[in-house]
């Protein structure tokens, strides 16, 4: 089946209802932001009222949270915002909200099989997660696709200036990009906080910042490679970063 190059999903269009072999909940909602058998990652938002529990069965693939807002308490560790968690294939796990609520995304990965069973949990407080100001931008790379388990990549970016464009580009990996702040503009739309973008694995994109400068994350289902468009050289992501001194954030086990 052919997947969907480019797929533009505001939180607001989101249909409501946990996805297959999805988590139990209880006082909270599960919404479909992205899914579909064309789309090559899907993407789900979890709002957790004020002690609010989600439980997640063991499955045959990788599912990789990101707290948005509140807290998320598992096992002993506390989740705030910006933190991640990734619940690898054959894994269980679970999770309560604070005294605050929630508000969580799942990237799971929808092309192929799954190559990793590691059956761990592991993750980073967002607190804990390294950034590094660089090129008038601020990022951090909150998973490095080293884990043998899960091979997961996520990253974020602040982008503060109003009007910067990327260069014309593609990746190795399918990916998912989350508005967190400001305005992300592709093509004529103007995409706002909670709009997500999934781009399929080797496509050509770009996008410039809108009012209020830029913060979104990027996730990736296994370490990426850039490529320049009209080159042919594929340029591993993490060492352009690690050459600029960013230092991937250490996750620690979970036990729930």
């Amino acid at each position: 089946m052919t997947m969907r190059r480019i797929i533009v999903a505001p939180l607001a269009d989101a249909q409501p209802g946990v996805p297959a072999d999805g988590p139990a909940l209880e006082r909270g909602e599960a919404l479909r932001q992205i899914d579909g058998p064309r789309a090559p990652i899907h993407l789900t938002a979890y709002r957790l009222e004020p002690g609010g529990r989600i439980d997640w069965p063991a499955s045959s693939r990788c599912r990789t949270l990101f707290v948005r807002a509140g807290e998320v308490v598992m096992g002993v560790r506390r989740f705030g915002p910006d933190s991640l968690i990734v619940i690898e294939a054959d894994a269980t796990a679970q999770a309560q909200a604070g005294e605050s609520g929630a508000d969580l995304l799942e990237f799971r990965h929808n092309r192929g099989d799954e190559a990793r069973h590691g059956g761990a949990v592991h993750g980073i407080e967002g607190s804990a997660v390294p950034a590094l100001g660089h090129d008038d931008l601020t990022s951090a790379i909150h998973a490095d696709a080293g884990c043998a388990g899960c091979g997961v990549w996520m990253h974020s970016n602040h982008i503060p200036k109003e009007g910067v464009t990327l260069d014309l580009h593609s990746h190795t990996e399918d990916e998912v990009i989350v508005v967190m702040e400001g305005e992300m503009i592709a093509g004529p739309r103007h995409l706002g906080p909670g709009t997500a973008l999934s781009v399929a694995k080797d496509t050509l994109y770009t996008f410039s910042v809108g009012k209020g400068g830029l913060r979104f994350i990027n996730f990736r289902p296994s370490r990426p490679g850039y490529i320049a468009h009209g080159s042919d050289e594929v340029r591993d992501e993490l060492s352009i970063y690690t050459a600029m001194g960013l230092r991937p954030a250490a996750h620690e086990p979970i036990h729930t």
